[in-house]
């Protein structure tokens, strides 16, 4: 029998707040935000103020545009991703 395949999502944000374009400019780049869509269709990402969050799923905002990048994983990367979220979730910001 054959495994399905897994998959992270790496999603690279592209905000058009201020602070999107401020922390653009502080960092030389295009990108002002990243975070992950899971296996499992969990949206993982640290924000300003909130620190490590899990959302139930993703939800893209008005006001960015997203690059999104697929990554294929195995179970034990999966596993050990999984015990990772469960180390750093509530977490504060690190900025």
């Amino acid at each position: 029998m054959e495994r399905e395949s897994l998959y992270l999502v790496l999603c690279l944000h592209k905000g058009k707040s201020f602070f999107s374009h401020i922390i653009q400019w502080w960092t030389r780049g295009e990108y002002s935000h990243a975070s992950l869509i899971l296996p499992d269709k969990r949206h993982l990402e640290a924000r300003e103020w909130m620190g490590v969050i899990l959302h139930p799923s993703f939800t893209m905002s008005k006001n960015e545009s997203i690059d999104f990048f697929r990554i294929e994983i195995n179970e034990e990367q999966w596993a050990k991703i999984k015990e990772m979220i469960e180390e750093e979730r509530g977490s504060r910001y690190d900025w």
